[in-house]
């Protein structure tokens, strides 16, 4: 995901519009940009909630981009945003 450029609004309401889709119960939920061979199941949505949540989180006990990277990439190691330019354009 690319969140470099959000702010704590735009990611609430990227939360709120997660939210009514998981609302609608769906069977299948395709993520736009994904890991090849990755499930297309429903809990791709709460997954993706929760690093928008860690993402607000962790930038406020980081001081910078790197320490942000860092922290995210350890806590999602097997996610396909993996590489810095894709997540904060560097």
């Amino acid at each position: 995901m690319f969140v470099d450029a959000t702010t704590p609004e735009s990611r609430n309401e990227w939360i709120a519009a997660l939210d009514r889709l998981a609302a609608l119960n769906p069977k299948t939920a395709v993520a736009g940009h994904k890991k090849p061979g990755a499930p297309d199941g429903p809990e791709i949505i709460d997954a993706t909630k929760r690093y928008l949540v860690d993402f607000g989180r962790v930038q406020e006990e980081t001081s910078s981009d790197r320490e942000l990277y860092d922290a995210m990439a350890k806590l999602y190691p097997d996610w396909v945003s993996q590489q810095a330019w894709l997540m904060f354009g560097l």
